[in-house]
């Protein structure tokens, strides 16, 4: 009800300034074409009196503005929604500045040490990888015969490949007959390599003895070095064996174990992995 009669208030008081408004402009118009005669004359005029054309503007300004006045009705409930939003923030300005509650301790109180652990889900099932045929490593032991240059990992990785494969007896056979009297040195390589790896207790070392001393025969240096660690890891220490090392190791003593030797030194690689093998043995 206050703000329904404030606006009203409001609506009164633009009435009392329209109709000064329209007085001034009325007057404004009909003096200001007497102004204008005079300047362009160079002699006042005198303005007629307040005649009835005047008036009947005037009155109709007057008119006007009561009819506005009159008419006017404020929207239903307006006052009141007004009301209600000052206090609504009025409410929200107040629960702001209201302390926090507390916060119950059950409600943030961690769960005992002893209480169960929720049990992990069992590991996903692993595919097994699918194990090497001979025709797979045989492809990619032509991929090697034709490149360049191969990494030692590289021969490393398919000397373990023809380690796993079974049986046995048609792997010796494979190596025997395919590669180990290839003119290619990474094939021959892959042999000894392979060789070290036949640790297994399925396996006869003295199968593959006269593959191990064609090794150490060989004309390229790091095929002999692969061959004695070959012959030392399948225990060899017949004298055939150890006759091909006492020649590679030409009169060496073992340098000690920490001391760098050149990796890109085969010849002297070999030497040395001869001498320190024969030290072991004469501690043995």
């Amino acid at each position: 009800m206050a703000a329904a009669t404030g606006m009203m208030s409001l609506v009164l008081l633009g009435f009392v300034a329209n109709v000064i408004a329209q007085t001034l402009i009325v007057a404004l118009l009909y003096f200001v074409p007497f102004g204008i005669a005079a300047a362009v004359t160079g002699s006042a005029a005198t303005p007629p009196g307040f005649g009835e054309h005047e008036g009947i503007a005037l009155a109709a300004c007057l008119i006007g503005g009561l009819g506005a006045f009159l008419l006017y009705r404020p929207e239903p409930g307006l006052g009141d929604s007004y009301a209600s939003l000052l206090r609504q923030a009025e409410e929200q300005g107040r629960a702001s500045m209201a302390p926090a509650e507390a916060v119950p301790a059950a409600a943030t109180a961690l769960p005992p040490a002893s209480a169960p652990a929720t049990p992990a889900p069992p590991p996903a099932p692993t595919v097994p990888e699918r194990p090497d045929s001979y025709e797979q490593l045989m492809e990619d032991l032509l991929d090697v015969a034709e490149s360049e240059i191969v990494m030692p990992a590289k021969l490393y990785e398919m000397g373990r490949r023809f380690a796993v494969l079974s049986p046995m007896e048609r792997t010796v056979e494979v190596l025997r007959e395919q590669l180990s009297f290839s003119e290619n040195m990474n094939l021959r390589r892959i042999v000894q390599i392979a060789l070290r790896f036949f640790d297994r207790p399925d396996f006869d070392p003295a199968s593959v003895h006269d593959l191990v001393l064609a090794g150490l025969e060989d004309g390229e240096d790091w095929v002999r070095f692969d061959a004695l660690r070959a012959g030392d890891v399948l225990g060899y220490r017949d004298d055939a064996f150890l006759a091909h090392v006492t020649a590679i190791a030409d009169g060496m003593e073992a340098p000690p174990l920490d001391e760098q030797i050149p990796a890109s030194d085969a010849a002297l690689q070999a030497r040395v992995r001869a001498a320190r093998l024969l030290e072991k043995l004469a501690a043995a």
